[in-house]
């Protein structure tokens, strides 16, 4: 079984949608208003409103959390080009979480999110395809696609180019975590798409 780095989904959902919503992402709790008005509004076909809906599934905010009723959101979202939902859904078709692991389906989002430019998404893309998961492998194109989500602005994606060329990569700084006893801590990082590193060369 392959080694899946340290990259998850919470992380790469937050980088995807929780910046677009930033209340959402600071609140402890959402009023059982607010989530009524979200609830109306996706049910009305917003798209936005439809992605906030599978987050709020998803961390269990203002909803009971529910990782199947979080890709139902994510899915309807993403079948109006939701590029945020496309990545959530792919996300958790890779993981298996609330619906059953999928990697064919999980790469079929993610190059629907890269085709509209998402360089997250051109990045978890380039994974699936360097790893092999659900789709053939094939490094030139993991590499494209890598490159492709670096011009983009997505900066994690040169530690990938990086280690496909044989350049050698920093590791990286440990970061200080500083945390409150009274803080609530959200539900166990999922993991994401990974780089996994060839083996090397003899």
């Amino acid at each position: 079984m392959k080694t899946r780095h340290a990259l998850n989904v919470l992380v790469g959902l937050l980088c995807a949608g929780l910046t677009a919503f930033a209340p959402l992402a600071r609140a402890q709790a959402i009023s059982s208003a607010a989530v009524v008005e979200h609830l109306r509004r996706a049910n009305a076909g917003d798209a936005q409103e439809q992605f906030i809906m599978g987050l709020m599934y998803l961390q269990g905010r203002g909803t009971p959390q529910d990782f199947s009723e979080a890709a139902r959101w994510f899915g309807k979202a993403a079948a109006q080009g939701n590029q945020k939902a496309q990545i959530s859904l792919g996300n958790l078709y890779d993981t298996g979480h609330g619906v059953p692991q999928d990697y064919t389906k999980a790469v079929q989002w993610y190059r629907r999110a890269a085709q509209q430019g998402n360089a997250q998404a051109m990045f978890f893309l380039g994974s699936m395809i360097y790893n092999g998961d659900g789709v053939q492998a094939d490094s030139a194109v993991a590499l494209a696609w890598f490159e492709r989500s670096l011009r983009g602005g997505y900066a994690q994606a040169q530690q990938a180019i990086d280690i496909i060329k044989g350049a050698p990569t920093p590791a990286p700084a440990p970061q200080p975590v500083a945390m409150k006893k009274t803080e609530v801590h959200s539900p166990a990082p999922v993991p994401a798409p990974a780089f996994t590193a060839p083996p090397p060369a003899r």
